[in-house]
């Protein structure tokens, strides 16, 4: 039997590739670019989406296993457009959950502890903190916070402009006259 490796996006229409195709998120992308890698390992490698504009990083944690599954190895987690900025006040716009309290989710419901890699998460101390916290149990995590995002993003070609260089499918349109795709 070929091992399955799972990869599982959650999130708002960010992650679920707003202003794109469903086949264009970054779910999908990766999934087309690395399925051969895997696949050359003898891993059969699956990416599952699970966002869109309906769901609050709240309502997904409460509902977590029910709607992923609990055979998870990568849970992906960018509720950046829904969820509050401010996660110490209960009464920030948008119903969030910080996303290291996902973690601790997570790991009680699922087969096993995936590695939680968190898109646009602000860098607040606590946050921060509790992420540690999962860390030291054994939990592996990286995160991609709104400056380093931003960072990234300034190295795509602008498809606007007159001149730009070939680029792959994975970033082709990604930066259309400053404005991101999803």
């Amino acid at each position: 039997k070929i091992p399955i490796f799972h990869w599982t996006a959650v999130g708002d229409s960010s992650a679920a590739g707003h202003g794109n195709t469903y086949s264009q998120s970054y779910t999908a992308i990766l999934e087309k670019t690395v399925t051969e890698a895997f696949a050359a390992a003898g891993v059969q490698f699956v990416a599952t989406n699970h966002a869109g504009d309906v769901w609050s990083g709240m309502e997904l944690a409460f509902c977590l296993e029910s709607i992923v599954g609990k055979d998870v190895d990568i849970l992906s987690w960018d509720f950046s457009l829904s969820d509050p900025e401010d996660f110490s006040n209960p009464l920030s716009p948008g119903q969030g959950i910080d996303p290291a309290l996902l973690g601790e989710r997570a790991g009680r419901v699922m087969n096993s502890m995936p590695f939680l890699f968190f898109l646009r998460i602000l860098s607040d101390m606590l946050s921060s903190e509790r992420i540690r916290r999962l860390e030291s149990r054994g939990a592996g995590t990286g995160t991609l916070d709104e400056d380093a995002l931003s960072e990234l993003i300034l190295t795509f070609p602008n498809q606007n402009s007159k001149w730009v260089p070939k680029s792959p499918p994975s970033i082709d349109k990604f930066n259309c006259g400053g404005v991101i795709e999803g």
